[in-house]
């Protein structure tokens, strides 16, 4: 099966929201920090500042700017260890398409551009907030491609960075460059995902669809480095 298709039917499995077990959630957690994060999120954009603000960018044909896959779980179980109202969260709106998968880089400039635009957003708007980031596949390279292109004082306030199935773990020798590797953490779905060693026809495997039973794991490393 071509590649690009075989992605199309994929989509179908990305357009399933993976809840969140019920066991995870703590006895007395308010049904608001029970409810699963939205697949489209724009908290940053409408203004509203947390102490900590979460942009996250989605991986390729995945539906809103959040996608389903994984991260509203990374964002449900942020709220839920910081405090729903603590916590702001922004997809990024980039096309998420497949063929941008093979440009340079992992993605295009456009899309390299407005996640970078909101980080400057976050720290022009919200000053006082620290953020933290997630991509899942393509959405890694968003964020890789971003982040390098940051400017120093804006990077610094980024506090932790998770990754899933990112397509440029390998070449860009398992590091977001320019950040401390021990504030990322990279899921690879035990090392089965081959999408992480720049094999693009992986995405369509089991490993690949499976980061939503890593969502809570990747959630609290991003509350455990903000204060």
């Amino acid at each position: 099966m071509h590649f690009s298709s075989a992605l199309c039917l994929a989509s179908l499995v990305l357009a399933t929201p993976i809840a969140i077990p019920e066991g995870e959630v703590a006895a007395g957690t308010p049904l608001v920090e029970r409810q699963l994060t939205g697949a489209t999120e724009n908290d940053l954009v409408r203004g509203r500042c947390g102490d900590v603000i979460f942009i996250f960018a989605r991986g390729s044909t995945e539906i809103g700017n959040m996608g389903t896959v994984v991260g509203p779980g990374v964002a449900t179980q942020l709220k839920r260890r910081v405090g729903s109202q603590r916590v702001a969260v922004q997809g990024v709106d980039y096309a998420a398409l497949v063929s941008t998968n093979f440009l340079p880089g992992g993605t295009d400039a456009i899309s390299e551009a407005e996640m970078k635009r909101l980080f400057n957003l976050a720290d022009t708007r919200c000053p006082d907030s620290q953020i933290v980031v997630g991509g899942y596949s393509q959405g890694g390279a968003v964020v890789h491609r971003a982040m390098e292109d940051l400017s120093q004082n804006v990077r610094n306030k980024v506090q932790a960075v998770v990754l899933f199935g990112d397509t440029q773990k390998r070449i860009d020798r398992d590091q977001v460059p320019g950040f401390p590797t021990e504030k990322t953490k990279f899921f690879c779905a035990g090392g089965l995902d081959q999408v992480c060693n720049g094999v693009l026809n992986a995405a369509v495997l089991a490993p690949h669809l499976s980061y939503g039973s890593v969502a809570v794991e990747a959630g609290n490393f991003l509350a455990d480095r903000v204060v």
